[in-house]
């Protein structure tokens, strides 16, 4: 019974709204003027009372109590209440209204999987489709008045053909106080499932189509009975309707026109007051046919309507349009892809340009063409970074294992040699071990360990890079290009870094880097020094009895100025027991399972492996470090 006007303001035009206020039916007038013709009766009664009948004492009490009420009239909050309340009434309606099922899809699907054209495929279909309907009539009969004085028992569901005797016999013999509209849907599940075992359902997907679609009708109407059971709460609408209702009460007496007040003219007729109650009023009256819209409102959902509609459209998709099918035949523009449909005379000026997107038009004649990517603008960048970095690192004589293109760890190795470095300029003197550690190594040291002695260094060098090698004097120095035949211009590589290399053997880094070839690697952890770098042993590297020479001459070095060292640098050395005990302590930690895995990695070809040979030997050894007492 819902009133439409959509027609009439289909188009907006200067009157579109205007034409809806000479509307009767369903309009606020008809279903205000009761209430309307009481407030204003009222008013004027009191207003006539005021002018004519009352005496001056009489007159002034009243004028007393309406400058009462009008001061105290705004503290009662009748919008905020009553604009929360419609607008919570109007959530409901809208919901209802979505909640309200339809067979349609339920038909579509009978009539896709039930398949076959004899009588009992036919009756399947319509039954099952009737059952729905059924469901929907009984479930409208106890929410909806309207609907309750159409069917109030079960003949007149028989005579409207929607029920039989025999299942009006078996709803009757199911005993329980609750509504029974879920009976006609358990119904539809059984009939379902018996079509499958008739085959006349083809597979279990479409039989759980059927069963998910009769659920979700079956919650459709669960929930609109909930929405029946469950309404606004009570005590809510006695509070908006006090409140309007009060409001307007105190109106009656706050709104009247004072002779003794000369600030608002003296006047008969109270349009705005007037106009007050028509929006407050008619605002709660809205509210009230809303609140179920399944009522007998000019509003309300004609449910009945839609009962009707439900069964014949439902049988007409079941039955009819399962057995006649139009002939294929082939379309209009079979053989056109690019074509435009007609339109006539009168629908020509709505034609329009089909729509492309809302910045299709957007256009520049500036910047078209494509900028340099993010990876062209720091290509110049990085460049300059790698020269700088070029520039500023030292040139060792493995630089050419580091920088090489082919090395894949060269970043590694590169920040593993800066770490050590740093940590070795750090160091102010030798890390000597806690005084018990060093009296066990002293009391532990074997005749091996004392001619190992001899070679040791006694003073605090470091292992320096190419570039920070420290000015040492003439006999410390062995020139590499006397003794071992290279050609001129080959650098002189000092004693001390082939003779400080144990105080650095924690680090294989250091180990890996200072010789690179297998045969130097074979002494890995000994008490033999490493020989020179890969590049002195490819121009010529010195055989085993002039090295044990240059150890022999360092050891008679060391010995003879180890006193002259300590007074000139005035640091602390460490004990040749400790030194001794040091070395040994490395050449244990040392395993040769490390050994003989750094060996075979210099000599493959892959120069991956020493990248993975040197980090594992770096966290292997790093685990196996002796606790070092503290720095002097």
């Amino acid at each position: 019974m819902t009133i439409s006007y959509t027609s009439e303001v289909a188009t907006s035009s200067f009157s579109c709204f205007l034409k809806l206020l000479a509307r009767w039916r369903g309009s606020i007038y008809k279903l205000l003027w009761r209430d309307f013709a009481v407030f204003a009766g009222i008013y004027f009664f009191l207003s006539f009372l005021y002018r004519f009948a009352f005496n001056e004492t009489q007159r002034m009490i009243f004028e007393l109590i309406a400058r009462y009420c009008a001061s105290n009239n705004a503290l009662i909050p009748v919008a905020f209440v009553l604009g929360f309340y419609v607008t919570l009434i109007m959530t409901r309606y809208w919901n209802v209204l979505g909640h309200i099922p339809w067979p349609d899809h339920m038909a579509m699907f009978v009539t896709a999987n039930v398949q076959g054209i004899d009588d009992r495929s036919r009756m399947m279909r319509r039954t099952m489709l009737r059952y729905l309907c059924l469901a929907f009539t009984m479930t409208m009969s106890a929410i909806s008045p309207t609907v309750q004085k159409r069917f109030p028992t079960q003949e007149h569901l028989i005579g409207a053909g929607l029920l039989t005797e025999s299942e009006a016999k078996s709803l009757d013999a199911i005993k329980t106080p609750y509504n029974k509209f879920f009976i006609p849907l358990a119904w539809t599940t059984r009939l379902v499932g018996t079509a499958r075992k008739e085959r006349r359902i083809e597979d279990e997907f479409a039989l759980k189509t059927l069963i998910d679609e009769i659920n979700t009708f079956r919650m459709h109407l669960a929930t609109l009975f909930v929405y029946d059971w469950i309404t606004v709460p009570l005590v809510y609408t006695q509070v908006v309707t006090i409140a309007v209702y009060m409001f307007f009460l105190s109106c009656l007496m706050g709104r009247q026109f004072l002779s003794d007040d000369p600030d608002v003219p003296d006047m008969y007729f109270p349009l705005f007051t007037f106009l007050e109650y028509f929006f407050y009023m008619g605002w709660l009256k809205v509210a009230e046919c809303l609140v179920n819209p399944f009522g007998e409102d000019e509003e309300d959902f004609d449910v009945n309507f839609l009962i009707d509609r439900n069964l014949q459209v439902a049988y007409i998709i079941a039955d009819e349009v399962h057995n006649e099918l139009p002939d294929l035949v082939r379309d209009q523009y079979w053989n056109d892809t690019q074509f435009e449909m007609p339109y006539t005379a009168e629908a020509e000026p709505f034609r329009k340009a089909p729509h492309l997107g809302s910045c299709v038009d957007i256009r520049s004649m500036k910047d078209m063409d494509f900028g340099p990517t993010e990876r062209e603008e720091m290509a110049p960048i990085q460049e300059a970074d790698s020269e700088e970095e070029d520039d500023e690192t030292p040139k060792s004589p493995h630089s050419s294992f580091f920088h090489s293109p082919f090395t894949t760890g060269g970043s590694v190795l590169r920040r593993l040699m800066s770490r050590q470095e740093s940590r070795s300029v750090g160091r102010s003197s030798v890390m000597t071990p806690a005084p018990q550690h060093r009296e066990k190594r002293i009391g532990s040291s074997s005749s091996t360990d004392q001619q190992q002695e001899a070679i040791q260094p006694t003073d605090d060098l470091q292992f320096p890079m190419e570039d920070d090698a420290p000015d040492v004097e003439t006999h410390d120095t062995v020139n590499a290009n006397e003794k071992s035949g290279q050609k001129p211009g080959s650098e002189a590589i000092p004693l001390q870094k082939m003779t400080s290399y144990r105080r650095h053997s924690r680090d294989p880094g250091h180990l890996l880097l200072s010789s690179a070839s297998p045969q130097n690697l074979s002494d890995f952890g000994s008490a033999s020094p490493p020989t020179n770098n890969t590049r002195t042993q490819s121009a010529g590297a010195p055989s085993r009895d002039l090295y044990q020479e240059e150890q022999n001459q360092a050891a008679a070095e060391a010995t003879g100025s180890g006193a002259k060292t300590e007074e000139k640098n005035g640091k602390s050395l460490e004990c040749p027991d400790a030194s001794q005990n040091r070395a040994q302590t490395t050449s244990e930690s040392i395993s040769p399972a490390i050994r003989d895995s750094v060996i075979s990695s210099v000599s493959s070809p892959d120069p991956f492996s020493s990248v993975w040979v040197l980090a594992s030997s770096q966290f292997n050894l790093a685990s196996n470090e002796p606790q070092q007492g503290p720095q002097k």
